[in-house]
């Protein structure tokens, strides 16, 4: 998300329904062992892999495993949460690369992603947690009214 390649975070759960505003974004602190074996071409979705690779290249990340673990790496405004059933027609190949859109999931739609550099090194938790001494007040500067296209 910090690198503007990827708009929609996929998840089983709808917290964030209603909810329309800052969000920072808090990087895994250790890669899954499916998504290396994925990211490395031992598992299937080979197609979805090179997608993501391409973009984040694009991006001028030329290794996935540089990419900053453990901390918060960016700020976004959420638009909203959609079922993902909904967000497959209306989402780019490299979108659908990024998330996880089986049936029964949930999207969280965001813009404007505002990184931190350095990120910022963070004690994440699963899930919605608040992150103590983050001020959403500082990252109201960039926002905009949505377009007709960009409203959910």
């Amino acid at each position: 998300m910090a690198l503007g390649v990827k708009h929609i975070e996929t998840r089983s759960w709808p917290l964030l329904i209603g909810y329309r505003g800052p969000l920072a974004i808090h990087a895994t602190a250790k890669w899954e062992r499916s998504v290396v074996d994925w990211l490395e071409g031992r598992s299937g979705g080979q197609g979805a892999a090179a997608a993501v690779l391409y973009n984040l290249q694009a991006e001028n990340c030329h290794d996935w495993r540089t990419l900053p673990l453990g901390c918060v790496v960016c700020v976004v405004d959420v638009l909203g949460v959609r079922r993902t059933e909904d967000l497959l027609a209306i989402i780019s190949p490299e979108e659908l690369a990024f998330g996880d859109y089986r049936p029964g999931r949930y999207g969280i739609v965001t813009r404007d992603p505002r990184p931190f550099d350095p990120p910022i090194p963070a004690r994440g938790a699963r899930g919605i947690w608040h992150w103590d001494g983050f001020d959403a007040t500082r990252f109201d500067g960039t926002r905009r009214e949505a377009t007709r296209r960009e409203e959910i």
